[in-house]
């Protein structure tokens, strides 16, 4: 199964509960660690910061970031890219047009925003961006990995080559 799709089907179970019990109003990324990893068995990588968090989205080989929402991406206007007025959200991107997040008023995961008024707040605000992150699949990572692994090892061989010029040079 899809992972976004996985993720959001979870996440949809997890609506009208508690899951930011550590850091409650300010508790976004804790909810969305605790759901992404409930849902999918692995560690999102960060759970109170979305300044850390963004940054780490932006480098994660399982993450692409795209410039349109899908069902189950992550959506994030992180705090520290702003005009500094408001703090910054993370969620999931629901159904029509509704985001899943830490809900700071109830203490409860819901869809208390949708797509227009997250960029009300977040972006026209905020003066935030509001970026989408979508899970890989399995197969586009193996693959960025093995052309990753070929670079490195093509990088060796021309280094290798060079040294093995400058040595002849030398004698």
């Amino acid at each position: 199964m899809d992972k976004n799709l996985k993720l959001y089907q979870y996440a949809k179970t997890c609506i009208g509960k508690n899951k930011a019990p550590l850091l409650k109003t300010l508790g976004c990324v804790e909810a969305l660690s605790a759901v992404f990893r409930e849902a999918l068995g692995e560690e999102l990588g960060e759970n109170a910061s979305t300044y850390r968090l963004y940054l780490l989205l932006e480098k994660d080989v399982r993450f692409e970031e795209l410039s349109y929402p899908v069902l189950g991406c992550l959506v994030i206007s992180p705090t520290g890219f702003g005009n500094g007025s408001i703090r910054g959200h993370i969620g999931i991107v629901s159904d029509s047009e509704k985001i899943m997040s830490n809900n700071s008023d109830l203490l409860l995961f819901d869809e208390h925003y949708t797509l227009k008024t997250w960029r009300e707040r977040y972006v026209e605000l905020g003066g935030m961006p509001m970026s989408f992150f979508k899970l890989k699949n399995e197969e586009q990572i193996e693959t960025e990995v093995i052309k990753k692994k070929i670079d490195l090892l093509t990088k060796l061989v021309l280094l290798w080559q060079e040294v093995l010029r400058l040595l002849k040079l030398k004698q």
